[in-house]
């Protein structure tokens, strides 16, 4: 993903796709306040999304996990294979511990959650703008302590067994 140049006159262009309209009205109230950070559009549904991204261009998506018996996920897949480009940054209820690697492998760059602070919505927005990777710091742990692991197994095939997109999570993780 390439970085973002954001400033406050020119501010990165956020989507929201989530199937709650308290959820958009909010995120959008929370990037009002914001001058690097504008909200460009919202969609409810997985449809809306795609006709969204298509005639708005945002710079980043905010993308839930579940949207009216659809997935997120099949809607980050549905992006990458069409093409897009632009950072994916997941925000959901659904735990990151069972959530967020899977979200990561369909071609998310972040993952937060819900309950999250809203200066984390901020800083994992200015994080992917820049073509890092955000996850808490408790994921980071988990997904390096499994690499480790991983890596100590004779059997495993190590950082070379990774997909390519395996190995790009893995290098930004680390930056």
């Amino acid at each position: 993903m390439e970085a973002v140049n954001a400033s406050k006159d020119h501010p990165a262009r956020i989507l929201i796709v989530d199937d709650h309209a308290i959820v958009r009205y909010g995120i959008g109230v929370l990037l009002s306040g914001v001058n690097d950070l504008m909200l460009c559009g919202e969609a409810g549904t997985y449809d809306e999304a795609l006709v969204a991204f298509r005639e708005l261009r945002p710079d980043v998506a905010v993308i839930d996990l579940i949207l009216q018996h659809r997935s997120g996920l099949d809607l980050i897949r549905e992006l990458r294979e069409n093409g897009v480009k632009i950072p994916l940054l997941v925000l959901s209820m659904h735990d990151e511990v069972t959530h967020a690697e899977k979200a990561l492998r369909a071609g998310a760059q972040g993952y937060l959650m819900k309950e999250d602070a809203d200066a984390v919505l901020i800083e994992a927005l200015r994080t992917v703008l820049k073509g890092k990777l955000y996850v808490s710091d408790e994921l980071h742990e988990k997904l390096l302590r499994s690499q480790i692991e991983t890596d100590d197994d004779p059997d495993s095939g190590g950082v070379e067994s990774f997909t390519e997109r395996e190995r790009e999570i893995f290098e930004l993780i680390g930056k």
